[in-house]
């Protein structure tokens, strides 16, 4: 699985990280992330993020078993 440095943390406090990931409210790096359409995040890699693009191959081709929460907005 890809892992990249998704998130950014960049002047933020260990307490604002953490707010910002219970909260569902990361703020991801759209140039790290690249091309990718599903990773793991450097820092936080116990799960899964994924791009929109791969939610909409997932319901075009009605795949099911996969349950999608919003972590967050590329930038």
């Amino acid at each position: 699985m890809n892992t990249v440095d998704a998130l950014n943390i960049e002047s933020k406090s260990n307490e604002e990280i953490l707010k910002m990931m219970r909260d569902n409210n990361g703020i991801f790096n759209k140039g790290n992330i690249g091309s990718y359409i599903i990773f793991r995040d450097s820092l936080f890699n116990n799960n899964y993020y994924c791009t929109d693009e791969f939610v909409d191959f997932v319901k075009q081709y009605s795949i099911t078993g996969l349950k999608f929460t919003c972590a967050g907005i590329a930038k």
